[in-house]
C-alpha cells in the first residue's frame, strides 16, 4: 500500500518547545526598573555615606584642633591695590600648627561683600602659643572696608604628644585660661604631667605674664631641660633674661630659638628690636 502525501515523514510538522520557552521566559516574574534604579540610589547613598565616615575619622584630630585655634585680624591695608592684614594666632593645642588656611570676607561700609576668598600663613605656630604674622596678603581691593570675617579651614599638625586624652585636654582648658587661673592649672598641669616640655613653658609664660620673671626663667630652664629642641622653650627663656637685664644669656637663648625656629616672626622681632 502506498503512502498518502501527508503521511511521508518530511511533510510532518517539527516538533518543538520553543514556543513554551518563551512562554515561560516572559512570564517568569522580573525585577521592575522602577527597583533597579532605586537600588542603585540607595547603594550610592551608603557608598558616599561610608565615604564621609571615612573622611570623618581621617580628619579627625584636624578638626578638633580647629576649634582649639583663635585668630584675630586687624583691619586690612592697602599696597598697590592689595589686602593685606595683620593676624594673630593662639594656638591652644598641645600639637604645634603650621600652613594654616582661612577664608575672609571683607565687608564695605553698606555691609556688602568687597572682597572675599582663601588666604594663607606657611609659618608654625608653637605649642600654646601666641604668634603674629604682619602684612598677610589677602587680595585685590577696591572698595572702603568696615569689618572682615574669617573661617579658620585648615592647618597642619605637629608631632601628636605623648599625653592621654584627659592631659591632652587639660593642657587645651588650662591654655585658654586667664591670669591666675593659668597660673594655677599650669602648676597642676606639670605635677601631673612633669615630663610634658610645654607645660612648663606655658607655667613660665603665666609667670611672667604675673611679672615674676624669676619664677618664670626657671620654669623655661626646665622646659629646655626636657626638650633642648624645644624653640620657643628657648626664646621664652630669653624673654625673661632680658626682664632680668642678662642680656648676654637672653641673647645666646634668643640666638638657639633663631637656630631652630628661623620662620618664627616672634624670635625675629624680637631680635630686630633688641638690636644695637
Amino acid at each position: 500500500m502506498s503512502q498518502e502525501p501527508d503521511d511521508r515523514p518530511e511533510d510532518r510538522p517539527l516538533k518543538t518547545d520553543f514556543y513554551d520557552k518563551q512562554a515561560r521566559e516572559i512570564s517568569k516574574p522580573g525585577v521592575p526598573l522602577p527597583l533597579i534604579v532605586l537600588g542603585a540610589v540607595v547603594l550610592a547613598g551608603v557608598v558616599f555615606g561610608a565615604y564621609q565616615l571615612f573622611l570623618f575619622i581621617v580628619n579627625f584630630d584636624k578638626n578638633q584642633a580647629i576649634k582649639n585655634v583663635a585668630m584675630t585680624l586687624q583691619k586690612p591695608e592697602l599696597f598697590d591695590g592689595i589686602a593685606k592684614v595683620d593676624v594673630k594666632i593662639q594656638n591652644l593645642n598641645p600639637q604645634s600648627i603650621s600652613d594654616i588656611s582661612f577664608r575672609y570676607n571683607i565687608l564695605g561700609p553698606s555691609g556688602d561683600t568687597a572682597a572675599s576668598g582663601i588666604a594663607h600663613i606657611p609659618e608654625m605656630v608653637p605649642i600654646g602659643a601666641t604668634r603674629r604674622f604682619q602684612h598677610v596678603t589677602l587680595g585685590p581691593l577696591t572698595a572702603s572696608t568696615q569689618r572682615i570675617q574669617t573661617e579658620l579651614l585648615d592647618l597642619k599638625l605637629g608631632p601628636k604628644p605623648n599625653l592621654t586624652a584627659d592631659q591632652f585636654n587639660n593642657f587645651v582648658d588650662t591654655s585658654a585660661m586667664k591670669d591666675d587661673e593659668r597660673l594655677k592649672g599650669f602648676t597642676d598641669f606639670v605635677k601631673a604631667t612633669p615630663d610634658f616640655s610645654p607645660g612648663y613653658v606655658g607655667l613660665g609664660k603665666a609667670y611672667l605674664d604675673g611679672g615674676e620673671d624669676k619664677n618664670a626663667e626657671n620654669a623655661f630652664r626646665q622646659a629646655v631641660k626636657l626638650d633642648d629642641k624645644n624653640a620657643d622653650a628657648h626664646y621664652c627663656l630669653g624673654l625673661a633674661l632680658l626682664n632680668e637685664r642678662q642680656r648676654a644669656e637672653a641673647e645666646k637663648e634668643v640666638g638657639v630659638a633663631y637656630d631652630l625656629a628661623p620662620n618664627d616672626p616672634d624670635i625675629q622681632k624680637t631680635i630686630q628690636d633688641n638690636r644695637n
